[in-house]
């Protein structure tokens, strides 16, 4: 456990102390002792200490999240200014490219005329609140725990309020708060937020993003004579909800017993279905799941019959996007077989000329790469992953049943969620095939 994971769950232990103060006072309608005016006054000042070295250690790790990163291989490196239009201290990225708005833009639904919440960068989050807040590191986890073994004590009143009871089975809804966190470990789980993809929590079922499909012909005007006119193009792509989730089996003592329990029930959670998310989003084939970025035959540019892989492949994907106007390429998916290749490549056979290591060329050392067993080894993407959209519509059901497997004493969580996904512009993206 890292120091601010432990002065996280210090707090979260002096918060419950003083709450617990407060109630006995409270309940039994009557004014506090000496005894307890004194304790309640020694545990305030001991959480409002612990709140300043909280907010110390996590100035000096800003950003940082200690949920685990599964399987997937990241190397993120900056673009220079040149390249890309950075924001001030943010990390979010101006795209003002062909396709859709730009990442930094308001997203307005205009059924409700209320702004979809959106997030791209890495770093950025839509749950404002922290952990010290919640009263402990991992609230999703410490709140499947109090309803698996039926003790809400072990969540302060803030993190009960945030859930809200929906069957007398064990099931409750996740509310706002806890959603956007679910949101910002599914982001953090998934290759989404290093590659700036625009993340948005949907409020319907259905939501339509316009986009140019081609742009209009530009003309000199000459004197009397009147434009030709042409048509922009302007299309649209539907962000159709789907539903996902994932079943996990957990001893009732393990539940009640173990220190780590509750990071690993949020783990095995969200990781899962990130996992799955992460596969279909590269690599659905539309047969009973979505369409991935792969099979999408709205892509029109391909680097065919790669082969063994090279640098040279990648950098012509990255030409292909450009020829399509696509001129914000930010990064570049393969397998981690792929990718192996890539970095173990040599310039020489070590006997006629000096075996060193082949580094990736200028435009593509500029880029985040992302190695992920989701990506097939036959296949990679290149391209402006702003363009790709995520949505993820709030309040995740979370359900806890005992009878799953009532003689193993075992219990069943099952977390389940509508998302969608489209690709805002399909010619900012090249696929690569036949790789070897």
């Amino acid at each position: 456990m890292s120091k601010l994971d432990d002065k996280i769950e210090q707090r979260a232990r002096k918060f419950t102390e003083m709450q617990t103060i407060l109630e006995d006072v409270q309940g039994e309608d009557r004014d506090f002792t000496d005894d307890e005016q004194a304790r309640f006054n020694r545990v305030k000042d001991e959480l409002r200490q612990l709140d300043r070295q909280i907010e110390n250690l996590r100035a000096l790790d800003k950003g940082a999240d200690p949920f685990f990163k599964g399987s997937t291989l990241r190397r993120s490196i900056p673009s220079p200014p040149d390249m890309r239009d950075m924001d001030d201290l943010s990390g979010r990225t101006r795209s003002d490219r062909r396709g859709t708005a730009s990442a930094t833009a308001r997203w307005m639904d205009p059924h409700t005329g209320k702004e979809l919440r959106t997030v791209s960068g890495r770093g950025e989050r839509l749950c404002e609140a922290t952990s010290a807040d919640f009263g402990c590191a991992h609230p999703i986890g410490r709140l499947i725990r109090s309803k698996a073994i039926g003790d809400p004590s072990i969540c302060s009143r803030e993190l009960r309020d945030m859930s809200e009871a929906v069957n007398t089975g064990g099931g409750f809804l996740v509310g706002d708060v806890l959603s956007d966190r679910v949101i910002d470990l599914l982001r953090q789980q998934t290759f989404v937020s290093e590659l700036g993809v625009t993340t948005m929590a949907l409020d319907s079922e259905h939501t339509t993003i316009a986009r140019i499909e081609s742009n209009p012909t530009v003309e000199l005007h000459g004197e009397g004579v009147a434009f030709g006119g042409s048509d922009a193009g302007i299309g649209g792509v539907q962000l159709v909800t789907k539903t996902v989730g994932q079943v996990v089996y957990l001893s009732r003592e393990l539940a009640q017993d173990a220190v780590n329990g509750e990071m690993l029930i949020e783990r095995a959670l969200i990781q899962a279905v990130g996992d799955q998310l992460e596969t279909w989003i590269l690599n659905g084939d539309g047969s009973g799941e979505p369409v991935g970025i792969i099979s999408d035959p709205g892509i029109g540019n391909t680097v065919t019959s790669v082969g063994t892989p090279h640098w040279d492949d990648l950098v012509r994907g990255m030409r292909l996007c450009m020829d399509d106007d696509a001129r914000g390429v930010n990064g570049y998916i393969v397998s981690p077989t792929t990718w192996e290749t890539l970095w173990t490549t040599k310039t020489g056979d070590g006997s006629t000329s000096a075996a060193n290591y082949l580094p990736p060329p200028k435009p593509l050392a500029n880029l985040t790469e992302i190695a992920t067993s989701a990506c097939p080894n036959a296949n990679g993407v290149v391209g402006d992953f702003t363009q790709l959209i995520l949505g993820i519509r709030q309040q995740p059901l979370i359900e806890v049943s005992t009878d799953a497997k009532f003689a193993e004493h075992q219990l069943a969580i099952k977390v389940s969620m509508r998302f969608a996904y489209a690709l805002a512009q399909p010619n900012a993206f090249a696929v690569l095939s036949g790789i070897s």
